[in-house]
């Protein structure tokens, strides 16, 4: 009799184990998530001084913030899925990967909530694109319902390494965090035209439209681009808008 009892739970834990392993398998994304959120992986080396030789953006911070900005790219690209479209779906490499999360972090820099937990899709095609929504060639498209972001590789690798070029990345990053952030106390924009915004900051709007595929271009969008890129410019060019967007991107800061 005790040797069947025991023969029996010995067979309950074996059991047990087997299904802990088979969860652990099936879960292992949403554990190993779990554990980054607490723990942050380092960036890769070879990631981190690539970044180091191109990221302008980078080379203004202090060392404090490089290393959170850097953490953050790494979570980034540990907990959203990245992919390349050609005749079939690839794996992106490591280095565009940091590219995406470097624009989408540079603006949460200042920010609590920096993950945009909306948005964990990232595909990349390797030219302009159209959609069933938008037939024109365009190279940034966000589908806010469904959390995924399309980009064109060229054309983000460019804006990145380019000052002179639009930067659909961080523009990309931009509408993210209007849609997903709708009562933030935005800069009221009736007295801002598109165009003065524009020609203050040297831009094409027929570029962006055409990045775009879209006639128009959101003015608060468009405004928040160039907050994060032309930063003491707006300032100068804006006091009352830069007070309110500082506020919203580096809160409890200061001005």
């Amino acid at each position: 009799m005790g040797w069947y009892e025991t023969s029996n739970v010995w067979d309950l834990l074996l059991l047990l184990s087997f299904v802990a392993i088979i969860l652990l398998y099936i879960f292992q994304f949403q554990v190993n998530a779990w554990w980054w959120r607490r723990r942050i992986p380092p960036l890769d080396r070879k990631v981190s001084d690539w970044l180091d030789r191109y990221s302008t953006f980078l080379s203004t911070l202090t060392e404090d913030k490089k290393q959170i900005l850097k953490q953050r790219i790494s979570l980034f690209m540990k907990l959203k899925t990245f992919s390349l479209m050609r005749d079939k779906t690839y794996e992106l490499e490591e280095d565009t990967k940091a590219l995406v999360a470097h624009e989408f972090q540079r603006l949460m820099l200042g920010r609590a909530d920096f993950l945009y937990e909306e948005y964990d899709n990232f595909v990349l095609y390797n030219h302009p694109f159209p959609s069933p929504e938008n037939k024109s060639l365009h190279c940034l498209e966000v589908y806010h319902e469904d959390g995924v972001v399309l980009l064109a590789r060229e054309q983000l690798i460019n804006g990145f390494l380019d000052p002179e070029r639009f930067n659909i990345g961080l523009f990309a990053a931009v509408q993210t965090f209007v849609a997903s952030h709708p009562r933030e106390r935005y800069p009221g924009l009736k007295d801002i035209d598109e165009e003065e915004i524009v020609q203050s900051f040297n831009l094409d709007l027929a570029q962006i439209r055409g990045l775009l595929g879209l006639d128009y271009v959101r003015k608060l969008e468009l405004l928040i681009y160039c907050f994060v890129l032309y930063t003491d410019t707006f300032q100068t060019w804006q006091p009352q808008a830069y007070a309110r967007l500082q506020n919203i991107f580096y809160p409890g800061q200061g001005g």
